[in-house]
């Protein structure tokens, strides 16, 4: 099922509530409203001098969806002068999945997570910078069994 998808099934009801599935014709009807996860990242604090720390977070919110959003799957590519920290303190708070944040490199990605219906989860990695700037940094589309959720985005500011 995917954004916006109703599923609905007539179930036969007796004296001990619901049993099994009626056709068209008696039984009550379960509705499922599923929509996607919402998808943000934010820089904390958002901005460093050179050589600093800044705890990159990103967040998967399924709080309003009727269904588990499974096989999670996203990438990031930082900006030029924006790299992993060494140690990265990568932490992340979704069930199972793969994180990858090699220190020192400059992309993230996590693949195969889940987020139960109405949770959140999040994933951090410490990055650092070695130059001044403003950079807006932008992910991949995050992909899960319920559709694509659409980039996520913030911007760092490096200070002289």
């Amino acid at each position: 099922m995917g954004l916006g998808d109703v599923f609905v099934k007539n179930l036969a009801v007796d004296s001990s509530g619901l049993t099994q599935y009626a056709g068209t014709s008696g039984g009550g009807v379960i509705v499922f409203m599923v929509s996607l996860p919402t998808f943000s990242k934010s820089f904390t604090p958002d901005s460093i001098t050179a050589g600093e720390l800044s705890t990159l977070t990103f967040t998967i919110d399924n709080t309003n969806s009727g269904a588990a959003a499974s096989r999670l799957d996203f990438g990031d590519t930082l900006p030029a002068d924006v790299v992993i920290a060494t140690p990265n303190n990568a932490v992340i708070f979704c069930t199972g999945g793969t994180p990858t944040a090699p220190v020192g490199a400059g992309v993230i990605t996590y693949s195969g997570g889940m987020v139960a219906v109405g949770a959140s989860c999040t994933l951090s990695v410490d990055v650092t910078r070695s130059t001044a700037g403003m950079h807006v940094n932008t992910t991949g589309d995050l992909i899960s069994s319920l559709g694509n959720s659409g980039t996520a985005n913030d911007t760092a500011d490096g200070q002289s």
